[in-house]
């Protein structure tokens, strides 16, 4: 994994660019800078070759739709959202367009530095003490990928369901690969499958998915 470039966007700039300030400071993590203007996101994704996007969630709490997450997806395919505080709701539905992992309020920094880590190597990156409201309520509000299925309903294979665990407790393809026994070619593949079965497109929403059908306390 390279370098992995952190934009900041919220309304707090002072807070934010302490925070940039801060982040400079680890190694292979560099601020790409921080936006207040908030349409002009997709622009600077790309000018700026981001791989990360920290949205502050009070931010998105005033735009129900998610556009700023919408933007940042849109502009770059491979950029991570992570939503940066606010409250399990806003988390939620942000989840829903597409984010890929949340950093409570009450974070250290040492947390915001693992979560960019691990977003930008996982894909995912939801800490373990907020798993359970934040998809509890992501089950409420009802993604539009996951209309009229059922809670309990698992096209997944036992294999399959081994790797959405592996996944969501921060696995990545090489580690999952290695407890599983297979190469990493086959876990994608696997993923894949998955990411079909379950009408989803990143591995947080398939987490999520897996937590609202309630997949990942079988076989436990």
């Amino acid at each position: 994994m390279g370098v992995v470039r952190v934009l900041l966007v919220g309304a707090q700039r002072a807070s934010l660019e302490a925070l940039a300030t801060s982040l400079d400071t680890h190694i292979g993590i560099e601020s790409a800078g921080v936006l207040t203007h908030v349409p002009d996101i997709g622009a600077w994704v790309r000018k700026r070759r981001v791989s990360v996007v920290l949205i502050e969630g009070d931010l998105l709490a005033e735009d129900p739709t998610c556009q700023p997450v919408r933007d940042a997806l849109a502009s770059n395919a491979d950029v991570r959202v992570v939503v940066l505080g606010g409250s399990p709701d806003v988390a939620a539905w942000a989840l829903c367009e597409g984010a890929c992992g949340f950093v409570p309020d009450n974070a250290e920094l040492a947390d915001v530095n693992l979560a960019v880590r691990q977003v930008a190597k996982v894909g995912v990156a939801l800490p373990f003490e907020t798993q359970v409201t934040l998809l509890a309520r992501f089950q409420e509000v009802g993604p539009s990928w996951s209309a009229g299925v059922s809670v309990g309903s698992s096209p997944l294979t036992a294999r399959e369901l081994e790797i959405v665990r592996l996944i969501a407790d921060g696995g990545t393809n090489a580690s999952v690969a290695a407890v599983c026994g297979i190469s990493e070619s086959t876990v994608k593949n696997h993923l894949a499958n998955i990411f079909r079965k379950l009408g989803t497109c990143s591995r947080s929403q398939m987490v999520a998915e897996a937590f609202r059908r309630e997949l990942l306390n079988r076989g436990k």
